[in-house]
């Protein structure tokens, strides 16, 4: 008789750090919002920040939260 088949521990993790990276996301953008009301200094700041969070997260293999960051650094950088 088989056994009931169970998700492994790696699938479940996989869904906790997609939760996470959805959250952070969010964080991010609402963050964001007001990138228009920052001096240029003050956004090549939050650039550069946000950077080294991107390197971080590729770096620790989060490749999802890294490419978020890439995107809203994309946003900015069009903005300057």
């Amino acid at each position: 008789m088989a056994s009931p088949r169970r998700p492994s521990a790696k699938k479940v993790r996989d869904v906790i750090e997609a939760t996470k990276v959805a959250e952070q996301k969010s964080a991010y953008l609402t963050g964001l919002e007001d990138v228009d009301k920052l001096s240029k200094k003050d956004r090549q700041s939050v650039i550069n920040r946000l950077e080294a969070e991107m390197k971080d997260a590729a770096k620790n293999l989060q490749f999802e939260r890294a490419a978020e960051l890439r995107d809203a650094l994309m946003e900015l950088k069009a903005s300057l």
